[in-house]
């Protein structure tokens, strides 16, 4: 099986900040994933988020 994607994982002490650097700054599209978590992408690109625990 071939790899078609990988979305790296990151925590975020401050969602705001995440959502402002990489909306805003790098373009990219914001989409929920459930849970907490946080996406963003463009096309294939992904990088999800949680909140700091």
């Amino acid at each position: 099986m071939a790899v078609r994607r990988i979305i790296p994982y990151h925590e975020s002490r401050d969602l705001d900040a995440t959502r402002a650097f990489y909306a805003r700054v790098l373009k990219l599209e914001e989409g929920g994933f459930g849970g907490g978590y946080v996406g963003f992408g463009a096309g294939q690109a992904q990088v999800v988020f949680a909140p700091w625990r």
